[in-house]
């Protein structure tokens, strides 16, 4: 069976349409293929085009020849007859050439015939790409076929997520920060192109889905900028489950209060918006994503907001549905547990008598006499918020002051009552310091066990390795030395 150019598929075998032998095979910046491996070439594939020599024995053959088979095969790539067996052989550029194989890519990428090669570029780049890969896959991102565009969008994301690099304690650090920098440069361009021009509509929604999905929570100002955009709007609050699903609290503890305020803003703007010809169970998405963002930041001004907006906005045939994920939020903010909206409405009414005396709270439990400080802290330990947990921090931080004894066990009885994470902190301070007594150590291992519901010993090692993020600088440059003196210790072993 001999080859022709045109000829189809045959299913399980790779087909070419094959250039003229005296047809120009040079691909600029990768050289010229040499005739003979070029007519070698040309047999391989006539030969499995014949069934005797099976893909893969084909495929392993190319990674033999290497560097100098790249110019013909990237030619090849660009023949449109050769469409459907395109996908295995750019697959396997980067094992020809771990190098200039990804380099054939990104160049091919950029070429305009077939039409379908930059897609199924962009495919490959998305599973076997290098932070390299952005040299093709960001100008994608703007071309002018969509599914181009969402191909490249998706492989940008897998490349990205790559580059994550998961430590020994298993947590994940963030990328390279050339990659994401270019990432978020490029999305925040196009965001701007899409809320300049409604023609530009499908780039800026595919800018900001690439935004929030890499940024999480700190995309902040690029949802808000495309909520502006009435052409964008929708898109903009399609994305705001994911926008929410991918921020944390430590995140927010980087914000500064005017962006939370903001961000109150967005959450609040979001429930309140029209639906939009949503289905009950999308529009029940979206209200729930805005009131999981409303306790994510914590603030306990918001159980307020939250019950004004299902007394104002929440209409009875809705009610049932969204009072679930409304109370879920309300405990969230609260620590509360209130069997039903009346009961929430009296907490919340004996709250805003407590914020009307806040500062004079604070002052009391900061400067008042120990009985004055304590019931203070009985009164600010009924309010999550992140006040409340810098006034108990600065009580419990005995290496600045001295607190009394009395004072320090009800601070740390305040902590166990608000049972939030932004009270860990303070307590493996105070474990860690030798100006605390024995009974209060024992009191803040108790108030780590109710917070984390996992008792632990008053032992701030243990607690440091259950929440990695408390760790001093001290101890972590503790932790360096003694890895460089283990390290030095098995390179003397291999010595031997």
């Amino acid at each position: 069976m001999r080859i022709h150019p045109g000829v189809g598929v045959v299913a399980g075998v790779l087909v070419f349409a094959l250039p003229a032998a005296a047809k120009e095979v040079e691909i600029k910046g990768f050289g010229t293929t040499p005739p003979a491996l070029r007519k070698q070439i040309r047999a391989d594939l006539e030969a499995h085009a014949r069934r005797e020599l099976e893909r893969e024995q084909l495929l392993a053959r190319f990674v033999e020849y290497g560097d100098p088979a790249l110019p013909y095969l990237g030619k090849l790539l660009q023949e449109e007859d050769t469409r459907r067996a395109r996908g295995p052989l750019l697959r396997h550029l980067p094992r020809i050439s771990p190098d200039k194989g990804e380099r054939l890519l990104v160049t091919l990428s950029r070429s305009s015939s077939p039409p379908h090669l930059p897609q199924a570029v962009a495919q490959t780049l998305g599973h076997v790409g290098t932070a390299r890969s952005l040299d093709a896959l960001l100008p994608l991102l703007d071309h002018d076929v969509s599914s181009i565009r969402s191909t490249a969008a998706e492989a940008v994301l897998m490349v990205w997520r790559r580059e994550y690099k998961q430590k020994v304690d298993g947590v994940f650090a963030p990328p390279e920060p050339n990659v994401q920098t270019r990432i978020v440069e490029r999305a925040r361009v196009l965001l701007v192109k899409g809320v300049k021009s409604p023609r530009h509509q499908e780039v800026g929604t595919l800018a900001l889905y690439l935004l929030v999905r890499t940024l999480g929570i700190r995309a902040l100002n690029d949802v808000q900028l495309a909520l502006g955009a009435p052409h964008l709007k929708p898109d903009a609050l399609a994305l705001f489950p994911e926008f929410t699903s991918r921020g944390n609290r430590l995140e927010l503890d980087e914000f500064s209060s005017y962006d939370l305020e903001r961000l109150h803003d967005v959450l609040v703007q979001v429930l309140r918006f029209p639906d939009f010809g949503l289905s009950p169970a999308e529009l029940l998405q979206r209200q729930k994503s805005a009131l999981s963002g409303l306790a994510m930041i914590g603030d306990i001004s918001h159980v307020g907001t939250i019950l004004e907006w299902l007394d104002e906005d929440v209409p009875e045939e809705e009610a049932p549905g969204v009072l679930r994920h409304a109370t879920t939020a309300l405990k969230r903010l609260s620590g509360e547990d209130h069997a039903d909206l009346d009961a929430w409405r009296r907490y919340w009414k004996e709250i805003e008598e407590i914020l009307r005396d806040y500062e004079l709270y604070v002052e009391q439990v900061k400067e008042g006499q120990e009985q004055e400080a304590v019931a203070a802290l009985s009164e600010i330990a009924k309010v999550r918020d992140a006040r409340t947990f810098e006034a108990i921090a600065w009580v419990l931080d005995l290496d600045e002051r001295e607190t009394p004894e009395t004072i320090g066990l009800a601070a740390c009885g305040a902590l166990a009552r608000l049972r939030d994470p932004r009270g860990i902190p303070p307590l493996v301070k105070l474990l860690d310091t030798r100006l605390a007594s024995p009974g209060l150590k024992e009191r803040a291992a108790w108030a780590l066990g109710l917070i984390s519901g996992r008792p632990g010993p008053a032992d701030p090692a243990h607690w440091k390795a259950v929440y990695p993020f408390t760790k001093t600088p001290e101890d972590l440059e503790r932790e360096r030395l003694a890895a460089e003196a283990a390290a030095e210790v098995e390179q003397a072993t291999l010595d031997e």
